[in-house]
């Protein structure tokens, strides 16, 4: 039958047709899904001769002396469910010079121990940084002895630590996050974990530390955010609000949240924000205010606790507006989480140093690199000059859906991006044996294939690419083999029929591709 009918001029009969196709078709069926599986455990070999080389390492600028401080951090840690058997943690103090890019050890015999994951401020009406809490062991089973509940203040001046020992405190906290409020002079704590288990017990607290008298003061606000540790906290100057995004939230549901808090200390109370736009909910990642361009800046963190969910991308925050806006620096730093970051107030910079990359549990790469970001040009720089991104990770959950009379696909982009932004996507396709390139796409996530035979299955892989190259193809090769077209006889008349082919009907999605 010649397909050349199914141009004839009739309105009605072609939407009867599309009726019958769908009737007959009935629903898309998914034939095969890309799985990933965790990564064998992976040692970091973390010096501590490199000042980079840490993660969850405290790190505040203070404006007055005009150095970003580091303190502690885990030095020495395998990645492997549970993040047990770490080696070590640091107790060293550096300090930062953006102006001439220098490092110096300020290391001194009295200082708060070896700790990773302490919150920290600057208090600039004392010109005093202060940490609290942290983890200090990873064998213990004794709480006191796992995480600490201290309060150490530090003189870049002097280059002396001073134990607070204030007569009451929050107790014992890991991941808490910390900021000071410059409106009121009063640092304010949330969060954090204080439980010996493996994701810990996620404390409900917001506290107020007062450097001056000394003391720390629960201020049970009426409503405020669920627990939760290693969230995205920082102190927007020009609305004086404390601003938080996201955190580990549950053990039980290995929950990643992605809720936008602000904090008013003069009212005690938490506002829950309602973007219409959000990040995708994240821990350990960095965020810091820019007081140039009054938005808060957002950058890394992990998803999930799983293969693969480490994440590479910049997003700002403008309070006045509650909109959240993803940035397009590129390039920019590798994904990463676990990362330290603090803004300079004079130069409008964003400083970001340590943290680790590539998967969450088989991680074996880490972040030795110092990176700078200035929002004003949405510009990241690496302080060492010898960045060379590496090409992307394989798409994520490649879906081939059979749809009878085609095949569609569907992916995700790799999570772990490594510096610059996905240029596109090229489709591989074969009937057995080595796979041919099929089309090239945009960033778009989405393929209809047409071209395809009855009866015949093809396998599928997809890959992404970067100015930096091609990377790696999904992880399975996803197959489809269509069904057999059916033949619709539809009688327009006495002694007249018409006989349509549904193979002859083209998929009108080929627009969403370019082809290669």
């Amino acid at each position: 039958m010649s397909m050349n009918r199914r141009k004839l001029n009739i309105p009605a009969l072609l939407a009867t047709c599309v009726l019958l196709i769908s009737t007959f078709l009935g629903p898309a069926t998914i034939v095969n899904t890309s799985s990933h599986t965790f990564g064998s455990p992976s040692y970091f070999a973390l010096s501590q001769d490199e000042v980079s080389s840490s993660l969850e390492a405290a790190l505040v600028y203070d404006s007055e002396s005009d150095r970003f401080i580091r303190y502690g951090g885990w030095i020495s840690v395998t990645t492997s469910p549970g993040f047990s058997n770490v080696v070590e943690f640091s107790d060293e103090t550096w300090s930062y010079d953006l102006n001439e890019n220098e490092w110096t050890n300020q290391t001194t015999s009295v200082n708060p121990g070896p700790k990773a994951g302490c919150a920290a401020a600057y208090d600039s009406q004392s010109d005093r940084i202060i940490i609290y809490g942290g983890r200090v062991s990873e064998t213990s089973a004794i709480p006191e002895e796992l995480y600490s509940g201290d309060t150490w203040a530090y003189d870049y001046n002097a280059n002396s630590w001073t134990n607070m020992s204030p007569a009451n405190a929050p107790g014992i906290r890991y991941g808490a996050g910390m900021v000071y409020d410059s409106e009121s002079d009063v640092i304010i704590l949330f969060g954090g974990m204080n439980f010996p288990s493996l994701n810990g017990y996620h404390v409900q607290q917001t506290w107020a530390y007062d450097f001056e008298t000394n003391t720390w003061t629960n201020l049970e606000p009426a409503v405020q955010p669920i627990g939760r540790h290693h969230m995205g906290i920082t102190y927007d100057v020009e609305s004086d609000r404390v601003i938080m995004f996201g955190g580990y939230v549950s053990s039980a549901l290995d929950h990643a949240n992605g809720d936008t808090w602000a904090y008013d200390y003069n009212s005690n109370t938490w506002e829950l924000m309602e973007p219409d736009r959000f990040p995708l909910g994240r821990f350990y990642g960095s965020m810091s205010y820019d007081n140039i361009t009054d938005v808060t800046i957002l950058y890394g963190g992990a998803s999930e606790f799983a293969n693969n969910a480490v994440l590479g991308e910049t997003w700002s925050y403008d309070y006045n507006n509650d909109e959240w806006f993803k940035m397009e620096a590129d390039p920019h730093p590798p994904a990463r989480w676990r990362q330290a970051s603090a803004y300079d107030t004079k130069t409008g910079i964003h400083v970001m140093i340590g943290g680790s990359y590539g998967d969450i549990f088989g991680g074996e790469a880490r972040e030795d690199i110092c990176w700078t970001y200035n929002h004003t040009n949405d510009e990241w720089t690496n302080q060492d000059g010898s960045f060379d991104p590496d090409t992307p990770g394989p798409p994520e959950n490649l879906l081939v859906i059979n749809e009878g009379y085609g095949i569609f696909l569907t992916w995700e982009m790799p999570v772990n991006d490594t510096g610059y932004a996905i240029s596109g996507y090229r489709i591989y396709r074969g009937t057995g044996g080595d796979l041919a390139l099929l089309a090239e796409t945009d960033s778009v996530l989405i393929y209809p294939d047409n071209d395809v035979m009855p009866g015949v299955t093809y396998y599928y892989s997809i890959t992404a690419f970067t100015p930096a190259g091609e990377g790696e193809p999904s992880q399975v090769f996803a197959y489809a083999s269509p069904v057999s077209l059916p033949i619709v006889e539809i009688s327009i008349g006495i002694g007249v029929s018409l006989i349509l082919i549904v193979a002859a009907i083209r998929w009108k999605r080929q627009r969403y591709f370019r082809a290669s």
